[in-house]
């Protein structure tokens, strides 16, 4: 099933525009998604690229802290906190519920659900899908530090306050079973994760049947998950990349950067200048 997916989902990529073609200018952050990509640029205004055009509703304007992709979606926080998506208009998305009210931290976009942190480490979950499912909050009593985007099947990560991967929903192939220990940062693909220790190593766990989770050793500041690759900036600013490389997505550009975003063939990245730079086909 999950080399069907990977199929057909390259098929519809193909046959789209090239989120690997970033526009020129400086950005603080960035997004990648199947068949486009989004960033923050310096700005803090957001721009998208790749298939953005035809039905896409326009990308909002005003000031971001951050933007999310995925699923024929985006999602971005203001400045004041609040949240904005935009999609695919004239289908069932435009049925779905809107984001929840109030300041939120961060906000990633999933297959069918949305998931957004609010200040008091609280979790909030709403879908654009399924009609009646207005925003609420999950596991009340878990708190966290930041949320990974979700799974094949909406599963979820994040760093808790004690530091812990705390994980829920649907597994697909044991990517919600995250292992002990501390951890700084973590990151969901479509069936595998990886996160970031408090030592600065990496480990992944999930589907690993191309090399996705035979985490690089060495110290890392991030890491990014795609479908069935990984890669993640080192403590030196250089990029290294393991796992499936067809499509060339694991063929990380040189240079220093500050920030990753791996897609589904693809990953984008962010030079210390500002930069954004993207390889895979």
């Amino acid at each position: 099933a999950y080399s069907l997916w990977i199929s057909l989902a390259l098929t519809a990529w193909a046959a789209c525009g090239n989120p690997t073609k970033p526009p020129d200018g400086s950005f603080k952050s960035v997004s990648a998604a199947g068949n486009y990509a989004c960033g923050v640029r310096s700005d803090n205004t957001i721009e998208c690229w790749g298939e953005t055009g035809g039905d896409w509703k326009a990308t909002p304007n005003g000031s971001f802290r951050s933007v999310d992709t995925g699923n024929g979606r985006a999602c971005g926080i203001r400045q004041d906190g609040s949240i904005t998506c935009w999609w695919f208009g004239g289908d069932s998305l435009s049925a779905g519920i809107l984001p929840p009210q109030g300041s939120f931290k961060q906000v990633v976009v999933g297959f069918a659900w949305n998931h957004a942190l609010r200040s008091d480490g609280t979790v909030m979950v709403w879908s654009d899908f399924l009609r009646g499912t207005a925003p609420q909050v999950i596991h009340e009593n878990w708190k966290f530090k930041s949320i990974s985007r979700a799974g094949a099947l909406d599963g979820i990560c994040g760093i808790r306050t004690d530091d812990s991967v705390g994980c829920w929903g649907d597994d697909w192939s044991g990517e919600l079973l995250s292992p002990p220990g501390k951890f700084v940062s973590v990151s969901m693909g479509f069936a595998h994760a990886c996160g970031i220790r408090s030592d600065h190593t990496v480990t992944c766990w999930g589907d690993g049947e191309d090399g996705q989770t035979a985490a690089a050793r060495g110290e890392f500041t991030s890491v990014s998950v795609g479908s069935a690759h990984t890669c993640g900036i080192r403590t030196d600013k250089s990029i290294e990349c393991w796992g499936d490389d067809a499509n060339e997505k694991t063929n990380a550009r040189s240079g220093s950067f500050t920030a990753i975003s791996a897609g589904p063939f693809y990953t984008c990245a962010i030079r210390t200048d500002g930069k954004v730079v993207c390889w895979g086909k």
